[in-house]
């Protein structure tokens, strides 16, 4: 539950999508002729017609997709080290590839981020969230930068942004 916790924090909900786009992709064009690929789609949209529990996977996904904030989580990937910033392009391009993929499946519907329902809790959210993630973000650059003394005094302000944030989450 942290993990995944942390990551919604950030912005990046990359539990709720990745993997998603690749999967949907190899399966389209893995092994397969242009036809084969046609029919690969086919199968997939009448799954997302017909069959529950594969339309609330897509519509989940869909909704993680709407709710990340590839923004904030670039400011927090900016405080990792150097040598992981290929692991955010990795993210970055799953969320991108899945975004795509599940328009092919849901047959260019309109991303469920345009449903005026989830679309006014996210206009809500967002906001808050946004500035939660800044400040977040800026303390633990602040914390990362200081001595010890000055840690001290960050680290329960820190805290307090956990506390904030992981609030904000659960709204949405």
């Amino acid at each position: 539950i942290p993990w995944v916790a942390s990551w919604n924090q950030s912005g990046m909900g990359m539990p709720g999508f990745y993997g998603t786009g690749s999967a949907i992709q190899s399966y389209l064009q893995e092994g397969a002729t242009p036809s084969e690929r046609q029919t690969r789609k086919e199968t997939l949209q009448t799954m997302y017609r017909e069959w529950p529990f594969f339309k609330a996977f897509v519509d989940r996904t869909d909704t993680a997709l709407s709710k990340a904030d590839m923004q904030a989580a670039q400011s927090y990937a900016a405080l990792a080290p150097k040598q992981a910033a290929h692991l955010f392009n990795n993210i970055q391009e799953e969320y991108t590839l899945t975004k795509d993929q599940l328009q092919v499946v849901r047959d260019k519907m309109p991303p469920l981020g345009t449903n005026p329902d989830v679309a006014e809790v996210i206009e809500i959210i967002n906001p808050l969230t946004t500035a939660g993630r800044a400040a977040q973000a800026t303390l633990m650059e602040l914390h990362q930068d200081a001595g010890n003394t000055r840690k001290a005094e960050l680290a329960p302000l820190i805290t307090l942004s956990i506390l904030a944030n992981a609030a904000g989450s659960r709204l949405g």
